[in-house]
């Protein structure tokens, strides 16, 4: 797995599923969100308000210091690193 503490938010919310091998179903019924909101939140077309990017953090088991990192690449103050 890529160094997720670099990575831009949609990129990170990917990279944790995957890691955790569950579906985009798997992770909205965990953080009670529907599945067009995470399928929104992973493409980047939309960002999560803060309880849903609380309910995210919880269920995808993201820290708040990664979580800021990711923030840090969104405003490009750290370069993102490649997920491929």
């Amino acid at each position: 797995m890529a160094d997720v503490e670099h990575l831009p938010l949609a990129a990170l919310l990917r990279s944790r599923r995957a890691a955790l091998g569950w579906s985009q179903a798997e992770i909205a019924t965990r953080a009670k969100l529907s599945i067009g909101s995470v399928s929104n939140y992973e493409a980047g077309r939309r960002s999560p308000d803060a309880r849903s990017l609380a309910r995210l953090m919880v269920a995808l088991h993201i820290s708040a210091s990664t979580l800021y990192d990711s923030m840090l690449v969104e405003a490009g103050e750290v370069r993102p690193l490649s997920v491929d």
